[in-house]
């Protein structure tokens, strides 16, 4: 699986990757107050969050429980929050010192301007202050509610503390049916899981672009293990490296303007860099030939096996292999067995 890093990195055995929210917000307000996390020995602190049961206005069904239990789940996920239900209440909360640090969250479904849209309207109150954190209204439909709910929350989390959640992390994974391996995308949460290749081959690798719209995976579905980038925002796919032999592993620069990736035009697996800027045949150029090969090297002793992953530091201009290193060890009845040591780096000037 793959992520995109500027965020806060989700672990579930992949990396995981952000993605901006599509609606943008009509109206935000944010007071001075903050909800300071304390960090003591014993561990993080959480802050009270009440959460309201969401209301709807119109014919909008289910939407608004639907909403709030993705909120819900969201603020608990976050690590943040201690989350408790209460009922909504009607206008400004009246001021609570002595919940100094409480914060209560409302939220109201509504029928939108026709054409099956809605408005969800949510806000965020600093209970001891009596001040509003935060306010904002989302146009949604059914289909984007998860989105939006993601992206509320993510918004009540930067308004409080300073600093997005990962509510909006996707996460790009390699799924098999039969000998058929496709590229699928689904929400930090494990949940809205949706098909991203379909090449009926194999797909492999994929890896997020630091901006979050664009794929870049390798497919055998030409017969040749080639590298290929997905736009998201237009469900197409675009050959990127095709050379005959590996186009594997790829790896994003931070600004995105390179890709490091293993080819064998040359008849070795060999590391290099190519220019993200495409040709208008979509042919990559600009390629500078890397040290150090893709596949597990023994080392001196014949005991230490290798394996090297390109990644790009920033701007392109050096090479940086990460080297996983696993000795073999046999146990106390002769058995080998294999032990890990932390990667290390090294670093080519290309």
């Amino acid at each position: 699986m793959a992520a995109l890093r500027p965020r806060a990195v989700f672990v579930l055995g992949v990396a995981a990757l952000l993605l901006t929210g599509t609606f943008l917000s009509t109206r935000v307000l944010r007071a001075q107050t903050q909800v300071r996390i304390g960090v003591k020995a014993t561990g993080t602190m959480k802050s009270p969050l009440l959460l309201a049961r969401f209301r709807g206005y119109g014919p909008v069904g289910s939407l608004p429980n639907q909403g709030r239990a993705i909120a819900r789940n969201d603020f608990e996920l976050s690590g943040v929050f201690v989350v408790a239900d209460v009922e909504p209440v009607e206008g400004k909360p009246t001021a609570d010192p002595s919940l100094a640090g409480t914060v209560r969250v409302e939220g109201i479904v509504e029928v939108g301007g026709g054409g099956g849209f809605f408005q969800f309207r949510g806000q965020a109150i600093d209970v001891g202050t009596g001040e509003m954190a935060l306010e904002r209204s989302y146009p949604f439909t059914p289909g984007t509610l998860r989105q939006t709910m993601h992206q509320f929350v993510d918004d009540v989390l930067e308004a409080l503390t300073g600093e997005r959640g990962i509510a909006e992390t996707k996460m790009a994974y390699v799924k098999q049916d039969g000998r058929v391996k496709e590229i699928w995308m689904m929400d930090y949460d494990g949940e809205n899981g949706r098909q991203v290749t379909h090449d009926h081959s194999l797909a492999l690798s994929p890896i997020w672009a630091p901006w979050g719209s664009e794929l870049a995976f390798t497919t055998f579905k030409r017969g040749n293990p080639d590298l290929y980038l997905f736009d998201l925002n237009k469900a197409a796919s675009y050959p990127f490296s095709t050379r005959p032999g590996l186009n594997t592993a790829p790896n994003y620069s931070p600004d995105g303007k390179w890709i490091a990736c293993t080819l064998s035009r040359d008849g070795n697996a060999e590391i290099y860099l190519i220019s993200r800027h495409l040709q208008p045949n979509g042919v990559a150029t600009d390629i500078r030939h890397g040290r150090g090969g893709h596949e597990p090297e023994a080392g001196h002793d014949g005991g230490e096996l290798q394996r090297l992953t390109p990644m790009v530091s920033q701007g392109g201009q050096d090479l940086l292999r990460r080297a996983s290193r696993r000795h073999l060890r046999r146990d106390r009845h002769g058995r080998e067995r294999r032990e890990s040591d932390p990667d290390h780096i090294e670093r080519g000037t290309q």
